[in-house]
């Protein structure tokens, strides 16, 4: 539907109602408001997503209900929800649930024949468990809000017959019970692709339900994500006057231990348990780790993510600044056509790096327009020529394309710091010399020549690149924080 204007949507849902029987129960993928500008800012796009309209369901029930339809949002999914025709059922969640949960028998047969061979059943019901896991959440927030309300009863109609108390507990304990048994049928699951993420999920829910000393425990409320497309240290600086309590260290520390209590989300790959996550150090930008990825590492797959490219992963074109590292090994799993690369400062290092290419950034041998993708993490503070590593970079990328990246970067100062030059006799030394891990050379390292501003985005603009901006995240979601700040800075330059 979101490549329909309103008067279309409308035609369509009165075809609709026309073949549906009562409790005819739709589902409907549609990216809400939300989501658009949480994770997906560039959702609209009528040229070539073809994506014209963001419809919230608040805007989208009149429409439906002049044709017929309720609308049931669906918790935690702001990009989903339910639509019932002529609904002759009580409103009731768990119910809704097990609608979802359970197949037609004509429906089972179908996908379970021969034609199929039971692979389109199998995908069927993992499907059903998917949307499940995140409603299983927003039904348990309010089964607690529930029995909080149960026991302010409790206080104020003393006088009320014990019968009726003890009929709602009963109503309560059933309601968990079948709640228990869907999240049993996901933990048991043997979908090899999907469960994964779907027992995690499981994992979260039972912790929502857990019982302490026969209460429900509560844990703290999420921290909520933060994005910012920044164009300017004036930029920033508003966005800091806005949202200071939730840029602060304590917000990191928050995201953090919800990190290694729930685990995190990896864009592109999915969730990871918090078993496999672990804090390094005190700085989470570098040492928040898991799978490969620290949580500036997640911000650049959150920044991937975004664009439409990113997800043909037989058919994107990706060239990295790095070919020895755990993310490039990660990246290397999921993209056929990526390249990596090394710098090597002579023939006997580039004779060590073999079979790995050994490539100076600011003069690449790659013919114009070979990629759809650059990624760089902490290499630009290391090129002599930041200008001329730019204007490579935006040769080789196809039009539409981005480089996407993360640097120290000082963010709250406009120029960017010099720090060495590369001169005809060697070296020049403005400041003490500043080295940063390097895993071609761990002993030696890499020289840092600047600590970029705000100005490379000027830079990158006078580089060739139709725009540039950075883009600020933090998340409790993707376990996203840094150490002075509660996230961190991507660069996101499109050609």
């Amino acid at each position: 539907i979101e490549h329909l204007p309103p008067a279309v949507l409308r035609a369509m849902l009165a075809e609709l109602a026309e073949v549906s029987a009562p409790d005819a129960l739709w589902y409907f993928n549609s990216a809400q408001p939300a989501f658009v500008e949480r994770d997906d800012p560039g959702y609209l796009d009528p040229f070539k997503r073809g994506h014209i309209a963001s419809y919230s369901i608040e805007g989208l029930r009149p429409l439906f209900a002049e044709a017929g339809f309720t609308l049931h949002a669906l918790p935690g999914r702001d990009w989903a929800f339910l639509a019932e025709y002529r609904s002759t059922r009580p409103e009731d969640s768990t119910a809704l649930l097990d609608r979802v949960w359970r197949m037609h028998p004509e429906n089972r047969a179908l996908l379970g024949s021969a034609r199929f061979g039971h692979l389109l059943l199998a995908a069927g019901m993992e499907s059903a468990r998917c949307y499940i896991e995140a409603a299983v959440a927003g039904w348990a927030i309010g089964e607690m809000r529930q029995r909080g309300s149960l026991g302010q009863t409790r206080n104020e109609h003393r006088q009320q017959p014990q019968t009726h108390l003890i009929g709602i507990e009963a109503a309560t304990q059933e309601r968990q019970s079948r709640l228990e048994a869907r999240l049993a049928a996901v933990e048991a699951s043997t979908s090899w692709r999907v469960t994964a993420p779907l027992r995690a999920g499981a994992r979260l829910a039972r912790r929502l339900l857990g019982r302490d000393g026969g209460h429900v425990t509560c844990h703290p409320a999420p921290v909520p994500d933060m994005i910012a497309h920044l164009d300017s240290l004036e930029a920033w600086q508003a966005c800091q006057a806005q949202n200071g309590a939730r840029l602060s260290p304590q917000t990191s520390h928050m995201i953090v231990a919800t990190a290694l209590r729930d685990g995190v989300e990896i864009p592109l790959f999915g969730q990871v348990a918090a078993a496999e996550v672990s804090l390094i150090g005190t700085d989470p930008r570098e040492g928040l780790l898991t799978r490969g990825t620290n949580a500036r590492l997640r911000a650049v797959l959150q920044a991937l993510s975004w664009h439409e490219r990113a997800h043909d992963i037989w058919n994107c074109r990706i060239y990295m600044h790095e070919a020895l590292t755990p993310f490039a090994l990660l990246l290397r799993g999921r993209y056929p056509r990526l390249v990596g690369s090394e710098y090597a400062p002579d023939d006997a290092a580039a004779k060590a790096l073999w079979p790995v290419p050994a490539i100076d950034i600011t003069q690449s041998p790659f013919p114009d327009a070979s990629f759809e993708f650059v990624l760089t993490n902490e290499v630009l503070e290391h090129v002599p020529d930041l200008m001329a590593a730019l204007r490579d970079t935006a040769r080789i990328l196809a039009p539409g394309g981005q480089l996407i990246g993360t640097f120290p970067f000082n963010y709250n100062v406009e120029a960017t710091e010099i720090r060495a030059r590369l001169t005809s006799d060697g070296i020049d030394h403005l400041h003490p010399p500043e080295y940063h891990g390097n895993p071609v050379d761990p002993e030696g390292g890499s020289l840092v020549f600047q600590i970029p501003g705000w100005d490379i985005l000027t830079m990158c603009r006078e580089a060739g690149f139709a725009w540039a901006k950075m883009v600020f995240t933090g998340s409790d979601r993707l376990g996203i924080a840094g150490a002075e700040i509660a996230g961190t800075f991507v660069l996101v330059a499109q050609r």
